[in-house]
């Protein structure tokens, strides 16, 4: 099987895009935070994003919208990925004790 190379900006697992790719061991955590308006990245995930692009408060706020935008769009897909390596991780746990199990009555 084929795969599709993924775009520039494009991250894929088993050649679907992520996003579409659900996972299989994932926990809902019930986890949400408050925004100031429905439509707005709540401010917790907006500080995050700041964070991890190495910004401080003030410089995250003289950057250009779509600056902004993306890195809290490239928060997201990164923590869309460690979820994803997450479940990778425990398929190949499951994988690996039913391996053992198996051997054992040999």
């Amino acid at each position: 099987m084929r795969l599709k190379q993924p775009g520039p900006f494009e991250v894929l697992r088993h050649g679907e895009p992520i996003q579409s790719h659900g996972v299989r061991h994932g926990v809902n955590p019930s986890i949400t935070f408050g925004r100031l308006l429905p439509d707005l990245v709540p401010l917790y995930e907006e500080r995050e994003a700041c964070v991890r692009a190495n910004y401080n408060t003030s410089e995250w706020r003289n950057l250009p919208y779509q600056e902004r935008a993306m890195c809290v769009a490239h928060y997201r897909l990164n923590k869309l990925v460690e979820l994803h390596a997450s479940d990778a991780v425990a398929d190949k746990i499951g994988q690996d004790q039913k391996k053992a199990g198996r051997g054992k009555g040999r």
